[in-house]
């Protein structure tokens, strides 16, 4: 079993350390420690009734104590069911539909609304063992194909936005881990800094690998990213395009407001870069030119990843530019990572080779199918009807929705969502996201979206800096010379410009922060102008 190795990864490396806030500062604890601690609440779980086959609800945001309680369970052959904070229903609902016999819950997050809740426990409370949890029974459900045990319940919200449950396995992700971290070289002095919400199983995977390589990792909350950055100075982090593009952005619009000799200076020692022909001095010349920008993440910064939606390419060239290494990298919570950049095999605008080769084909249709032995997730539970059968189809592959294609290198490009092709009135079909990429590429387009679908033109949504006619001038240019580019039934015939980011908080991106294409043609569909019908 996979916690049988991470355990034994933990006494095999007591050196290496986890670390996390306590308050406002940093703490940490050695694997040794950290192992005790997670065999200490699984004996008093133990001890409560807690058996295999049991499901406990964990609701809280990323602590030490949400990740002691995912392993001391785990340990016990209980199912965690890692709950996402934006629920699909009423705390008080959740043990009846997930079929909970316990529930973990943070007091700053749901504590009010799970008081007098059979089954609810204080997650901080059970880490002390100052609260025996009282155990609600519901019968575990039986695997009707009798196949590898379960190790977690986790979700995935795919481009609907509906939370569907996975049902995971361990030898998947153990197998998972294995491949996507032989493409990369890991330090003795590495550091691993974990902040997207540990109810996204990619983000647990992360932790198992640190465990299991025996790399020093932190688990810190979303609100306190920057002060880890400062704090903890991390070497490796996985995160969203839109915090790599939004610290461009504000690096340029730095850059805008300083004087002209240190915008001259800025300048030349970008030109001495390009002229170098010893990579160590172009190194030393990214550093010292973008000084501000390595400070911010703690000044050991040394890879990133990201892959959780399309990332703009001057985004990715300009940290390149920086000497910051920024790989892209494409997988789902239903077969975790599906491919990668990585230092031996790189291109710029794809997501890499797959992580396992020969592991993904293409479907007739263009349709990006994943074929894995072990898969890290074996089924949904509870999602709509037809979700199921598209997704882990009776061939044994993994449908992931997703257009792409090879090119001659066999790096993999995407070209978008199957359910998001623009048919226009003509017949023809073209990904939006294809265009949007291409607006994406001037500077003064901050973000976009393509619509057409009963509609009768093309129309995207801009999101700039400012409404100054000179911005509309510049992009409504860069869309006449990306029309020129396409076929006239592709072009874009209807502009309109906002300077509201497309957000998690005004509902225009999905919690896995991608377009939610629905919600931002609501919320601009008068200026679109749609075909009436």
């Amino acid at each position: 079993m996979l916690i049988d190795e991470v355990l034994a990864a933990l006494d095999g490396h007591p050196e290496r350390r986890i670390w996390f806030f306590a308050g406002s500062k940093p703490a940490s604890k050695g694997f040794g420690e950290f192992a005790g601690d997670v065999r200490a609440l699984a004996r008093h779980l133990q001890a409560a009734g807690v058996t295999a086959g049991m499901r406990a609800g964990l609701l809280a945001p990323n602590s030490y104590a949400w990740v002691v309680h995912d392993l001391a369970l785990q340990s016990l052959r209980a199912i965690p069911v890692a709950l996402p904070d934006k629920l699909p229903c009423a705390v008080a609902e959740l043990p009846a539909r997930y079929r909970l016999n316990l529930l973990f819950v943070a007091g700053e997050l749901h504590g009010a609304e799970s008081e007098g809740l059979p089954g609810a426990v204080p997650i901080e409370s059970t880490l002390d063992r100052a609260v025996t949890p009282t155990l609600d029974f519901f019968t575990p459900p039986a695997d009707p194909d009798g196949g590898e045990p379960v190790i977690t319940i986790a979700f995935s919200s795919g481009s609907s936005g509906r939370l569907k449950t996975l049902k995971v396995t361990g030898s998947g992700t153990r197998q998972t881990i294995t491949a996507f971290c032989s493409l990369f070289e890991f330090r003795p002095d590495d550091h691993f800094l974990i902040f997207l919400p540990l109810s996204s199983y990619q983000q647990r995977i992360m932790v198992y690998g640190c465990i299991l390589l025996g790399i020093d990792f932190s688990v810190v909350d979303a609100t306190q990213l920057f002060k880890a950055f400062q704090l903890l100075r991390p070497t490796l982090l996985l995160a969203p395009p839109v915090l790599f593009e939004n610290i461009h952005e504000s690096f340029v619009r730095g850059l805008r407001q300083t004087r002209p000799a240190q915008r001259l200076a800025f300048h030349l020692l970008g030109a001495l870069q390009s002229l170098s022909p010893l990579p160590a001095l172009r190194d030393r010349l990214a550093r010292l030119r973008h000084a501000k920008l390595h400070d911010t993440f703690g000044g050991r910064m040394r890879i990133f990843w990201t892959g959780m939606a399309p990332i703009r390419r001057p985004t990715l060239r300009f940290f390149s530019r920086a000497g910051l290494t920024l790989y892209e990298a494409y997988g789902l919570n239903e077969c975790g990572p599906v491919a990668s950049n990585s230092a031996a095999a790189r291109k710029l605008g794809s997501v890499g080779r797959p992580v396992i080769p020969g592991s993904v084909v293409l479907a007739p249709d263009g349709e990006i199918l994943v074929k894995n032995p072990f898969p890290i997730a074996v089924g949904y539970e509870d999602c709509e009807p037809g979700d199921a059968d598209e997704v882990f189809r009776p061939d044994g592959l993994i449908g992931t929705g997703d257009l792409g294609y090879f090119d001659a290198a066999g790096f993999l490009h995407l070209n978008g969502r199957k359910k998001e092709i623009i048919v226009t009135r003509e017949g023809f079909k073209i990904s939006p996201e294809v265009l949007e990429k291409s607006l994406n590429e001037n500077p003064a387009v901050l973000q976009s979206v393509v619509f057409g679908n009963g509609m009768d033109a093309l129309a995207a949504v801009v999101v700039v800096e400012t409404l100054d006619p000179a911005t509309r001038k510049t992009v409504e240019a860069h869309v006449a010379r990306v029309n020129e580019r396409e076929q006239d039934c592709f072009a874009i015939q209807n502009l309109h410009f906002t300077t509201t980011r497309f957000a998690v908080e005004n509902g225009q991106l999905t919690r896995n922060l991608k377009l939610d294409r629905r919600a931002i043609f609501a919320a601009h569909q008068q200026a679109l102008k749609p075909k009436s019908t």
